[in-house]
């Protein structure tokens, strides 16, 4: 798996950053073209723009990896993100947290420029790794580490510090196990406590790069039905890349297909869908 696509074997630093049916040729060369669904979005308040991608390319030193992005992701939407290994999907949400600058084009969070302080109304919740029951540091100083951005270097938490982890401790219903070592909680549980150190920022956005990917079947609904909770009760706008297709597209309310560029981008329950996915997973016979 290519690198960018993958955190897994990050350790501690993991807190600072942590069938479908085949289609002929005739088909796949009417929809070579992105499929999209944005002309709606362009009628809102720009107020209730959370995200603006307009003409951006993505990548690194000799290699795009992503290219020609146009979208408007409106305040409170929770869009689900797929695509083939190599496809941006990573790349995409490190853009978003100004770990990576695009090499054309504007982005603009809530009508202004990306920096540090606009990046501190972004939550970001990697993938889940499972936490080695000896690791030395209890649950609330693990969300406490999501202030940081807040309280500054050679700074102190203070007060409101710690009002904001006992919040997001509670938002994901583990408030009493604030003092456990988060070793010994479960790989569901600490994914979780990652949840709620994005969440102990208080941001706007939560982006989730393959949150459950470490996780068996009832710990993953346990997650997806917390993430649902947080857009709903919260009105989060949400973000979140996931490798089953099938899974994201019953939660998200809008669906990107990325390869090299976004394939498809409108509801997950558009027939289009199918046929975008065929064509980026290359799915297509010989």
């Amino acid at each position: 798996m290519n690198t960018s696509e993958s955190v897994k074997n990050e350790q501690v630093n993991r807190f600072d950053n942590h069938s479908l049916s085949n289609t002929h040729d005739s088909v796949k060369k009417k929809i070579e073209s992105p499929i999209t669904l944005n002309s709606h979005l362009s009628q809102s308040s720009k107020n209730s723009h959370a995200i603006e991608f307009s003409n951006v390319n993505i990548g690194y030193p000799g290699h795009l990896v992503l290219q020609n992005l146009n979208f408007i992701i409106k305040e409170g939407e929770y869009v689900g993100i797929i695509g083939p290994n190599g496809s941006g999907k990573t790349t995409l949400l490190k853009t978003l947290l100004h770990l990576i600058k695009p090499i054309a084009g504007t982005i603009q969070i809530y009508g202004k420029p990306i920096d540090n302080r606009i990046r501190n109304s972004i939550g970001y919740v990697p993938q889940s790794s499972p936490i080695p029951r000896e690791f030395p540091l209890s649950v609330k100083e693990a969300v406490l580490m999501g202030r940081y951005g807040q309280i500054g270097l050679f700074h102190r938490p203070k007060k409101i510090d710690h009002e904001m982890v006992h919040n997001a401790l509670i938002q994901v219903h583990l408030h009493e196990f604030a003092n456990r070592p988060i070793g010994h909680l479960s790989g569901g549980e600490q994914q979780k406590i990652l949840i709620a150190r994005a969440l102990a920022r208080n941001p706007k956005i939560l982006l989730l790069d393959e949150p459950t990917s470490a996780l068996d079947f009832e710990m993953t609904r346990s997650v997806f039905s917390l993430v649902d909770e947080l857009h709903k009760k919260y009105g989060l706008t949400i973000l979140m890349v996931h490798h089953n297709v099938n899974l994201i597209r019953k939660h998200c309310d809008r669906l990107f297909v990325l390869d090299q560029m976004i394939r498809f981008d409108g509801h997950p329950t558009d027939p289009r869908v199918e046929q975008a996915i065929s064509i980026a997973y290359n799915l297509f016979e010989p």
